[in-house]
């Protein structure tokens, strides 16, 4: 008999997709083995895409999503999506109940109510993750109050708790049955030809879409770089932006997340909000990438602050945006591009956590 398994994906970002999606793919190599159902709002149609009637889906925002505005996090929004959290979540609990009856096994990206199912339907349920929704309130917010008592509460009755390279000190002294894996990875990745007489630069506007307007301002002086090829994420820009580009010899537009993220494998460097997938990719394929703050984001900064610990990366800064761009690149390129290149190099960073955490759940199921 066929096992049930539900997949929730965190409504955040884009790369809890992607980490989701290479596990479901080991889960799927046991042909009629599972009945997946993949449970999530912003990235169905992505994955209806990409697996088509492979799995089932079904279509509910998981709750928790942070606010942007202008590159920042912002704060206030993003507490108040707290609060709705704490005010919604057993509705949501109860949608789920009405709708699924039979469950095996549970599989989540840090979606911390999907852990108080186990009591339902007496499964096991999982947590993959780099981070914590309650790390994360408790660090921008420095309260102990209801809301951070509820994620406590339910991250701690996950049976499974597998974290991610980088993961915070702090989770992982506050969950005692944690296990270490490798980076999680599509694992495809695209080689493209690009001038090999130029240096290749990636600018890349992340899931969040946080930094469209630092790109923008940066266009009219980075088309003086000659020596460089620029290639841009153009979705988040607007029309005069993107007409820039278009009369730019060294500026190529990108669309689509997908197609942006394909072309860190053949760049020389990246630039781009220091996210989790981004860092992981970037580690992944050796590549030296200049990764910038998010305001007010401290689990960015804690991305960040890892890898510049250990020379992986280096740090440009929404002001060098404003002001000195070209002589930070240019410093860069001379100066920290190959010294990180070595770096990673004797790093060897593997992306097979998605084959460790099959091979690990499908002995308890």
């Amino acid at each position: 008999m066929k096992k049930n398994i539900l997949f929730f994906l965190s409504d955040e970002g884009y790369g809890h997709m992607i980490r989701q999606r290479a596990i479901i793919q080991e889960f799927l190599k046991e042909k009629n083995k599972y009945n997946i159902t993949i449970i999530t709002n912003n990235r169905i149609n992505d994955l209806k895409e990409f697996f088509l009637d492979k799995v089932s889906y079904f279509k509910i925002h998981n709750l928790i999503e942070t606010k942007k505005f202008l590159g920042t996090l912002d704060l206030n929004k993003t507490k108040k999506m707290f609060k709705k959290w704490y005010i919604n979540e057993k509705n949501w609990k109860n949608k789920i109940l009405k709708n699924f009856k039979k469950v095996d096994l549970i599989i989540s990206d840090s979606v911390p109510q999907v852990f108080q199912l186990k009591k339902n339907y007496q499964c096991i349920t999982v947590n993959i993750s780099h981070f914590s929704w309650d790390w994360y309130y408790q660090i921008h917010y420095k309260t102990d109050d209801k809301i951070l008592k509820k994620l406590k509460e339910y991250y701690k009755l996950a049976d499974k708790f597998y974290h991610l390279p980088y993961t915070p000190r702090e989770i992982i002294a506050n969950h005692p049955n944690m296990k270490k894996v490798n980076f999680v990875s599509y694992g495809k990745f695209t080689f493209r030809r690009l001038s090999k007489k130029k240096i290749n630069c990636l600018i890349m506007d992340n899931g969040t879409r946080a930094l469209s307007t630092a790109i923008e301002s940066i266009l009219t002086k980075i088309i003086k770089l000659k020596k460089i090829n620029f290639y841009i994420g153009i979705d988040s820009l607007s029309e005069k932006a993107k007409k820039i580009i278009s009369e730019n010899s060294n500026l190529f537009p990108i669309s689509g997340l997908k197609n942006m993220h394909s072309y860190i494998a053949s760049v020389d460097f990246v630039i781009a909000r220091g996210g989790y997938n981004t860092l992981t990719e970037c580690l992944i394929l050796k590549k030296p990438s200049l990764l910038i703050y998010e305001t007010n984001n401290k689990e960015i900064r804690h991305n960040i602050s890892s890898l510049k610990a250990n020379n992986l990366c280096e740090v440009v800064y929404q002001s060098d945006f404003k002001k000195n761009i070209n002589k930070k690149l240019m410093h860069f390129i001379k100066f920290k591009k190959d010294k990180i290149i070595i770096n990673l190099k004797e790093k060897n960073f593997k992306s097979n956590g998605s084959k460790q955490i099959y091979k690990l759940l499908k002995k308890e199921i």
